[in-house]
């Protein structure tokens, strides 16, 4: 590290806060001037005028410009700054429209490659390297299309991106790791910074680009601190700490399925467009968001720090919980309302 532990934990985030805040306006303006907007449509995109995408080119600079200053690179960091810039690239393409969506899959499957390049990899100690491998992609996938997939309200996304990276952090300095806490702490700064101009209503959104760059970071800082030390179940936090975009993905794709539709194609599913049309503000679902990444927070830190009786009970508990909401707003009305 080039400077003490906790002064790059507070100045890294400190910092990244405050290039998110300088950089998103620039981001909207180039964004404005070259036309990279989002249209509403009056279906899903019911926002009331054209909004800039490139919102994750901020984020970027401000994670990769903190790095930078803070933090050594090691092959770790490299790994993961490098398949983000791969990540950002094949997102600013698609947000121009300019590739198609197996393109798409094989530019988010190369950065995933790259991440495991990295030495960063899912270990499941009971599982051979070559299971642990695809599975390490595939979780890389799951995080960048779970964010992008869950990126459909004025600052939903990078709501659950924060708590999620600020989790992160907190585990990773547990464990004395601070070059993943200070990485985590970077993003979820920049991501605040975005918030300033995301919250509703919104001035630019997050795009492709930066729903799956937020996805992939997250994913592999995810991997890359040690939950099991203590206790065997702690491998099952990064799932809880991921919780809110899963359970979207999860939501949209099981009912998408039920109505014999792709599930990838945009749908009035989610959980948040299906708490809107019940009469919730967007300002009252972000506070859902906020209390949700809350609960699975203390169940992923029952996983680590407590023994599998405790811990399973209340990863049980927030499961049914989770599962009983998601069945309340399957009633006939919020059905009917959700066809599309």
């Amino acid at each position: 590290m080039l400077f003490s532990d906790k002064m790059i934990l507070i100045a890294g985030f400190a910092v990244s806060v405050a290039l998110s805040l300088y950089t998103t306006p620039i981001a909207r303006k180039a964004a404005l001037f070259f036309g990279i907007v989002d249209k509403p449509d009056d279906k899903l995109k019911k926002h009331s005028e054209p909004t800039p995408y490139l919102g994750g080119i901020s984020i970027f600079a401000s994670v990769l410009i903190t790095a930078s200053a803070f933090l050594i690179f090691d092959k770790m960091i490299l790994g993961i700054m490098l398949s983000a810039s791969i990540i950002i690239i094949v997102g600013i393409l698609d947000d121009l429209q300019a590739l198609k969506p197996s393109v798409k899959l094989a530019g988010q499957i190369f950065a995933a490659l790259t991440v495991v390049k990295s030495g960063i990899m899912i270990e499941v100690v009971t599982l051979p390297w070559w299971l642990n491998f695809p599975l390490t992609v595939f979780w890389l996938l799951t995080c960048m299309n779970a964010f992008n997939i869950i990126d459909i309200l004025d600052g939903l996304c990078s709501s659950a991106a924060f708590f999620a990276s600020l989790l992160i952090a907190f585990f990773a300095f547990a464990e004395a790791d601070y070059q993943v806490a200070s990485l985590s702490l970077m993003l979820s700064g920049a991501v605040l910074g975005f918030l300033r101009y995301n919250k509703p209503k919104a001035s630019i959104f997050l795009g492709d680009a930066g729903s799956m760059l937020i996805g992939l970071l997250i994913g592999a800082l995810s991997m890359s601190v040690g939950y099991s030390h203590r206790f065997n179940t702690g491998v099952l936090a990064p799932l809880f700490i991921m919780s809110v975009p899963l359970f979207d993905t999860g939501y949209v794709i099981l009912i998408r399925l039920a109505k014999r539709k792709p599930f990838y194609l945009g749908s009035g599913d989610h959980f948040a467009l299906r708490l809107k049309k019940r009469g919730f503000s967007d300002k009252k679902i972000l506070f859902f968001v906020f209390f949700a990444s809350l609960l699975s927070g203390i169940v992923s830190f029952f996983l680590v720090y407590t023994p599998a009786v405790i811990s399973l009970s209340a990863a049980g508990i927030f499961i049914l919980m989770s599962a009983v909401f998601g069945i309340i707003l399957l009633d006939r009305k919020a059905r009917n309302a959700g066809k599309g």
